[in-house]
């Protein structure tokens, strides 16, 4: 089969590789979309994994195999793949934190992952989708499960404030799901307007650009003058991580959504002691945040369709990270399609 490897440091190569075979609890998946997340881009860039690796981790596609043992999924049946393994024995998976085990690992990064043909996966990790949600917008139910998960450990409420910073795929999906919960108002916020603007028709009450002086008494002036009662960083850099903090109202919560690389430096520590706030962290998903995750799409609650706003087939993978790279303000999220 074909797969797109990782062989250097932003260089991908097209290679044949040998078709996995099932096990007796796992599936064989026609991969039919990939997306190219954050983690990929970084993976891409730093060539931090044993090379040459498949990534993509972001993955839809009809089961065509499947172990005696499988009772699950049926062959021909449409899923999304939870791409997150586990040992499944130690004390954080019999406590339903296996995306925490450290003998797991993740699809693309680890083992390799859903840039080819077919993928292997345990039967567990396998969701079954409706004719109703195309393989391309079904790929970012991987990372809805990821912000239903943080929004859990966030415990959003009725009627509650939140602001949300950086208006990417897992931002606009924030604020969606805050919409759904029945935050209000929802601020986000984000360097480019066009990102802001459709975070508004995605359900944003206000959206403010930064970098701006007086950002946070915007964010204050937008909120009774308090700032919000929750702040979801989802850029992951000391300038977010700061207006976060600075923003957020006394007593309030700020979850840490984005994944930063660099050292947290230029914000003042004393603000978490001065206002009170609360730190939630949060990683991945569980199994059972993404069932509620797919029922969110498949009810209308969340909008996936304006979030894949580029296709390529997979031998233009390289073209795909690179305009990924670029970052370019009408990108947010490049879906690859497999070969037939």
């Amino acid at each position: 089969m074909l797969a797109a490897q990782l062989v250097a440091p932003h260089t991908i190569k097209i290679n044949e590789v040998d078709k996995p075979s099932c096990g007796k609890d796992s599936i064989l998946i026609k991969i039919k979309f990939t997306a190219i997340c954050g983690t990929d881009l970084h993976t891409y860039r730093d060539a931090n994994v044993d090379l040459p690796r498949t990534l993509g981790h972001e993955t839809s596609g009809i089961v065509v195999d499947k172990g005696e043992n499988v009772t699950r999924v049926e062959i021909g049946d449409r899923v999304v793949v939870d791409p997150v393994y586990s040992c499944g024995q130690c004390q954080l998976c019999s406590e339903g934190k296996s995306f925490l085990c450290a003998k797991g690992g993740l699809l693309g990064r680890e083992s390799d992952g859903g840039f080819a043909e077919y993928v292997i996966v345990n039967e567990a990790n396998a969701f079954k989708i409706t004719d109703a949600l195309s393989f391309a917008e079904a790929t970012q139910i991987q990372t809805l499960s990821t912000v239903y998960h943080s929004q859990k450990r966030l415990h959003v409420e009725p009627g509650k404030s939140i602001m949300i910073v950086g208006m990417g795929v897992a931002g606009l999906l924030h604020v969606q799901l805050a919409k759904a919960s029945g935050a209000t108002p929802i601020v986000a916020v984000d360097i480019f307007q066009s990102k802001l603007d459709l975070a508004k028709k995605l359900g944003a009450d206000v959206a403010i650009k930064v970098p701006d002086d007086n950002a946070v008494d915007k964010i204050r002036n937008a909120i009774r003058g308090r700032g919000p009662d929750a702040v979801i960083e989802a850029v992951g850099i000391p300038s977010t991580v700061s207006l976060s903090m600075e923003s957020v109202a006394p007593g309030g919560k700020v979850l840490m959504f984005g994944i930063g690389h660099q050292p947290l430096t230029g914000w003042d520590p004393y603000m978490i002691y001065f206002k009170e706030t609360n730190i939630v962290g949060t990683r991945a998903a569980s199994h059972i945040d993404w069932q509620p995750s797919i029922d969110l799409v498949e009810n209308g609650s969340i909008n996936l369709k304006p979030l894949i706003t580029h296709q390529l087939p997979l031998q233009e993978v390289q073209k795909a990270f690179t305009l990924m790279d670029e970052g370019d303000e009408g990108l947010i999220r490049v879906a690859v399609e497999m070969p037939e």
